[in-house]
């Protein structure tokens, strides 16, 4: 991260007296390179000086748990440096805890932000997916009979949480087996899906 400095009169030199602490360019830039500290000087041409002392704080550590995420779901972030505090940038897209739980709110992209207690920040892009319609037909079959449920949202495929109560094809068709329920679900390519019960 880096820093603007300036003095009059204009037209002096900037130095850093530990350039691999912190690096400073001819107009007052001041770029930290490691934690630690270091004396920028500015000399005017008379040889006359003006210093100050610059502390180049750690950055806290990466964003961890980072993954794309479903409307109305949640996940954990982490990160290793404690006592920071998290914000979302775009809190109708995506939210996120004072404990890093990041919840999806609606379709788009959010940048997420740790700041460390000591002011410096790590930075990672929320993704949230969209939900898919909610399925749609009768959730109800006699033993041995089928009945069709259908998606408005369309890529989707079927799957069943139970095919030996009721199974589903690839076109949505329910088949009851046995008596019993099962959950059908409509499941997208971003692994965001519907679901209902299936009772035979």
């Amino acid at each position: 991260q880096s820093s603007m400095l300036s003095s009059i009169p204009a037209g002096g030199t900037w130095t850093s007296a530990d350039a691999s602490v912190v690096t400073v360019d001819p107009g007052g830039m001041v770029t930290g390179d490691h934690a630690g500290n270091a004396t920028i000087t500015y000399t005017i041409s008379t040889g006359c000086q003006r210093m100050t002392a610059f502390t180049v704080n750690t950055m806290p550590a990466t964003i961890t748990g980072m993954a794309p995420v479903c409307e109305g779901f949640s996940i954990p972030l982490s990160n290793a440096t404690a006592g920071g505090t998290w914000q979302s940038d775009a809190t109708g897209i995506a939210t996120v805890s004072s404990t890093g739980t990041l919840t999806g709110i609606d379709d788009g992209n959010a940048n997420i932000t740790y700041t460390s207690a000591l002011g410096c920040t790590a930075t990672a892009i929320a993704t949230v997916n969209a939900l898919p319609a909610a399925i749609t037909g009768v959730a109800s079959v006699c033993q041995g009979l089928t009945t069709d449920l259908d998606n408005a949202t369309a890529g989707g495929t079927w799957s069943s949480s139970a095919d030996a109560i009721a199974s589903v094809d690839a076109a949505g068709i329910v088949t009851g087996v046995t008596a019993g329920t099962a959950g059908i679900s409509y499941v997208m390519g971003t692994g965001c899906y519907a679901v209902v019960t299936a009772t035979v």
